[in-house]
């Protein structure tokens, strides 16, 4: 009824990569864009203001602040694109490779 397929197995050899991969977007498009980080600063420097301008509107009309905390981690993404994307890949990466390192060993415990 149903077609069985063997799954190759996933070499031990094999890891997720992805914080190499943000290195190399991040320097191509900081070497064909000049002064792209200034740009990324001067957006995330006027989000910053725009948000807590808000933030302190909302908070004397008495409605939530909450919603706009989102865009001061935007914000925060694009002042530091160098750092914070790399540290969020990176946990990622970690995640990922334990996860495969897990199935990796459940497959050959059980022999596949």
């Amino acid at each position: 009824m149903f077609a069985t397929e063997t799954v190759p197995p996933i070499e031990a050899s094999e890891s997720i990569e992805l914080t190499s991969q943000w290195s190399a977007i991040w320097g191509s498009l900081t070497s064909g864009v000049s002064n792209l980080d200034m740009i990324l600063n001067l957006i995330a420097g006027i989000i910053v203001v725009v948000t807590l301008i808000r933030m302190i509107m909302r908070k004397a009309g008495g409605g939530p602040i909450k919603p706009l905390l989102w865009w001061l981690v935007i914000a925060g993404a694009l002042a530091a694109p160098s750092l914070i994307i790399p540290l969020v890949l990176g946990v990622l990466q970690l995640l990922m490779n334990l996860g495969l390192g897990a199935l990796q060993s459940i497959s050959e415990l059980a022999g596949i």
